[in-house]
């Protein structure tokens, strides 16, 4: 199986870089799936050199489309989805 794992994001810098230290330590691939966030959460994901993607509508299940399509596009075959 080729996992990945998604963050869907908005304004999270609260627990963003905790989530990244989690995930990491499980040795999982992730991405993030962001909703504007103008807290700095977009900024500690890239300095953690995690990707962010933007996506366009609002809500958690664009958060969770943008995903299903990038994980898809990124060849990956199973997504976990963990809230921030």
């Amino acid at each position: 199986m080729n996992t990945v794992v998604c963050l869907p994001t908005r304004n999270e810098i609260s627990s963003i870089q905790l989530m990244i230290d989690e995930v990491r330590a499980l040795g999982l691939p992730l991405f993030i799936s962001d909703q504007a966030s103008d807290d700095g959460t977009q900024e500690v994901a890239r300095r953690n050199q995690v990707p962010v993607y933007q996506r366009e509508g609002q809500g958690k299940g664009h958060g969770v489309q943008t995903a299903v399509k990038t994980a898809a596009a990124l060849g990956h075959d199973v997504l976990v989805l963990i809230d921030c």
